[in-house]
């Protein structure tokens, strides 16, 4: 977009014609031509805003201790950030250190616990079943029962973990279907 602003401006165009065509505020593009006036480039200078509370080796810190402790949340981080290395920093810088990371606060995955003969009969049914056609499928109806319970489940335990890696194993809390009093439905 800045190129496309200084271009319209080197051939003639006023700047509130280039704002408004642009969609932008009038002082923006102002002040794009004073850059490009000045330094010939209009990219920000070097330097320019405010400094970064924590340097790359305190955000790879924040990022591997999130990496070992996955049920950790920001502020407990931040503690240990400050107790290793004596840098005081907000727990929303951590989670903005864990995003860029790659790392996001995610609930996760809630599992009844399977026994090993659950796991052999699922096996054994998927490898019975693997040759259907289409046409044994579509005379298939698959049920499922769902527990409406009459105490709250808050699950607020989060899990850091990196996009697309919801079914690891090492995110999937498994949970007794019958734990507590409800209706099945």
């Amino acid at each position: 977009m800045a190129w496309r602003v200084i271009g319209r401006l080197e051939s003639g165009q006023t700047q509130r014609s280039v704002a408004d065509t642009v969609g932008v505020a009038r002082s923006v593009v102002a002040r794009m031509w004073n850059r490009f006036k000045e330094t010939g480039n209009v990219r920000r200078r070097p330097g320019a805003g405010r400094p970064r509370a924590t340097t790359s080796s305190y955000d790879r810190y924040i990022q591997l201790t999130a990496r070992r402790n996955r049920t950790e949340n920001a502020t407990q981080l931040q503690r240990q950030l400050l107790l290793a290395t004596g840098r005081r920093v907000s727990s929303q810088t951590a989670r903005n250190r864990l995003h860029e990371g790659g790392l996001y606060a995610r609930r996760p995955m809630v599992c009844i616990p399977l026994t090993p003969h659950h796991r052999a009969a699922r096996r054994r049914w998927a490898a019975e079943h693997r040759d259907w056609e289409q046409h044994y499928w579509s005379q298939m109806l698959f049920t499922d029962e769902s527990q409406f319970s009459l105490e709250s489940d808050t699950r607020r335990v989060l899990v850091w973990r990196d996009r697309g890696t919801r079914n690891n194993p090492a995110f999937v809390r498994e949970r007794s279907q019958y734990r507590r009093a409800g209706w099945m439905v």
